[in-house]
């Protein structure tokens, strides 16, 4: 888990918070997208329904991946052309059921 977190907090422009047992890690969208366990765990736990309220220069999203809560942030650009972009390259292959 240890060497997960390192290879996480080194995208760029990660930042970390320590609360007691607590991590969260805060990264841009198109750091995130760049770990493909990471962008399944994104399209399990999101839906666009966020994009679809007030409009705002930046859309934060937390999505928890191995203990770790991920502040994902992004503007609503980059968070439709996540939604809308192939992603079946980006999933690992156990997750895919194959």
């Amino acid at each position: 888990m240890i060497v997960t977190l390192l290879a996480i907090c080194s995208l760029a422009y990660a930042q970390t918070e320590t609360d007691g047992n607590h991590v969260t890690v805060s990264i841009p969208l198109k750091s995130a997208i760049n770990n493909p366990a990471l962008v399944h765990t994104m399209y399990e736990q999101l839906n666009q329904e966020f994009l679809h309220g007030t409009i705002q220069r930046v859309y934060h999203v937390k999505v928890i991946y191995k203990r770790i809560t991920f502040d994902i942030y992004g503007s609503y650009e980059e968070w439709i052309s996540f939604f809308l972009m192939d992603n079946n390259d980006r999933i690992p292959v156990n997750s895919q059921g194959g």
